[in-house]
């Protein structure tokens, strides 16, 4: 066993006697390693041990192969193994994932699957993410703009996950199976430099370790500072909730944050802000540091103002406070604030009054196929450069004041031509581009009032043109054409 590794489980209290554990193998190096040191300490504690092996149905004869190999390990071993095989391009297709997010889905839910068929459906599940990984997994989180939890990294327990092998080195692992004489499998992909995880494991990392070769064990260390001071935190925004935050009981997923709150470290109330919306929308994914700021902002406001975020979650300015509430269907036709999400009616008709309902509603989710979605970034957050992209457009945030409307033309609507301020009527600008009265009715449009933002597919007013002093920036786009560059 790799010196280190038993008294880590030891550490954690990951495995203990009569304890059901399912591990991940997939047959890399890693998930080797682990299997063999689980059944190693099977010898000394009495646990049951399975295998789970997940086939993803993305790397052809590949991905059989390294099916095939961990099924001869299995029965060189005598483990019982659970094999599960999916089309994850097909399943991320219809789901709207990623192939990363759906293929973790689904080898999770082939963990749960293992757990229920041995009858231990609260039995744990060892994978064998190691201290590179952790390194890796801090520098991404990074990269993104995580906050203090997800650079902490990857946590060596956590509902029922355990990671036997965090503390240990990839070449620790690697050096084993060489002594034991074991192979393994290798994935191509992982050579691949299109993916951002593996530029940083193939570029990034290797440069850091020869500045110091011990980056990684210095990364594991300020990760778990990181992590005790981020549960030392949220310990404290509990207490302080309990001071400032009331459960507004007449409703379920309903909370009123007190404006009192403000008064507390910036720290403590971003910090509560963001735990009440995650509490409201039942999850904490895609919850940014803009949503808290969005909310933030109600507390200077007048009573009535609103935002819409994430899950059909409104926040809404009240006497003395804010008020966070899950809706089953957000407020329909108008934005009253700029927000991270804006979309049309999910249909196969033309957006407006041909398709038989409202021209436009904003805080559609994702999951519904909205035709339109908005993110808000700071400036800093993109790179140089406009997006040239015919479907979707970079607006002015800060210059967006009223009401936002996905719709179609209206008598009196205009855009302003160019930065000296001339204005021309979209009718005049339908006729001057030749484009036929049938159509007209059927271009989505982004208004400010009778103010025209983005004639979808066509151009953007220049009034709200990215410039040089923007400091926020609305990414628009549009799902409903094709996303050729201009």
């Amino acid at each position: 066993m790799i010196p280190g590794v038993e008294s880590f489980l030891e550490q954690y209290h990951m495995i203990e006697q009569s304890d059901v554990v399912v591990a991940g193998v997939s047959g890399g190096a890693d998930s080797v390693c682990l299997l063999l040191h689980l059944l190693e300490l099977k010898e000394k504690l009495s646990f049951t041990l399975a295998a789970v092996h997940v086939q993803h149905g993305i790397r052809g004869e590949e991905s059989l192969q390294d099916a095939a190999f961990v099924e001869e390990l299995c029965r060189r071993y005598q483990v019982q193994l659970f094999r599960y095989d999916y089309d994850v391009p097909e399943y991320a297709k219809q789901h709207g994932y990623s192939e990363e997010e759906a293929g973790r889905n689904l080898r999770y839910e082939s963990f749960h699957k293992a757990l229920e068929e041995l009858g231990a459906p609260e039995g744990k599940i060892a994978v064998a993410h190691n201290r590179n990984d952790l390194a890796e997994t801090m520098l991404w989180n990074m990269i993104r703009g995580s906050g203090m939890r997800g650079m902490a990294g990857i946590p060596p327990v956590r509902d029922g996950i355990i990671r036997p092998l965090l503390h240990t080195a990839r070449v620790e692992i690697e050096n084993y199976l060489k002594e034991k004489g074991e192979s393994y499998c290798t994935d191509a992909t992982n050579a691949s430099l299109d993916y951002t995880r593996n530029r940083i494991r193939n570029q990034v990392l290797p440069v850091l370790e020869e500045l110091n070769a011990g980056v990684y064990a210095h990364m594991e260390r300020l990760g778990d500072d990181i992590r005790k001071t981020q549960e030392y935190l949220s310990a404290v925004i509990e207490e302080k909730k309990a001071q400032y935050v009331e459960k507004d009981f007449r409703q379920p997923q309903a909370f009123l944050i007190s404006e009192e709150l403000l008064k507390e470290p910036e720290i403590l109330y971003t910090g509560i802000i963001k735990e009440c919306i995650c509490e409201t929308a039942a999850s904490s994914k895609d919850i940014t540091r803009t949503h808290v700021e969005l909310v933030q902002k109600l507390f200077a406001m007048q009573t009535g103002r609103n935002v819409n975020l994430p899950y059909q979650v409104v926040a809404e300015r009240t006497y003395g406070g804010v008020r966070l509430q899950k809706c089953e269907k957000q407020p329909e036709h108008k934005i009253t604030e700029p927000v991270e999400m804006l979309s049309s009616q999910s249909s196969s008709q033309p957006v407006g009054r041909q398709s038989g309902q409202p021209a436009g509603c904003c805080g559609i989710s994702i999951e519904e196929h909205p035709d339109f979605t908005c993110r808000i970034y700071k400036r800093e957050e993109l790179p140089e450069g406009i997006s040239k992209k015919k479907y979707t457009k970079w607006l002015d945030y800060d210059r967006i004041k009223n009401s936002l409307l996905i719709r179609n033309r209206q008598p009196g609507d205009y855009f302003v031509l160019d930065d000296t301020g001339r204005t021309q009527k979209l009718k005049q600008y339908f006729v001057n581009e030749k484009i036929l009265k049938e159509q007209r009715d059927t271009i989505p449009l982004v208004a400010d009032g009778a103010h025209i933002l983005w004639i979808v597919g066509y151009r953007i007013s220049a009034y709200y043109k990215v410039s040089s002093t923007t400091k926020t920036i609305l990414e628009i786009q549009y799902h409903g054409g094709r996303e050729d560059n201009e």
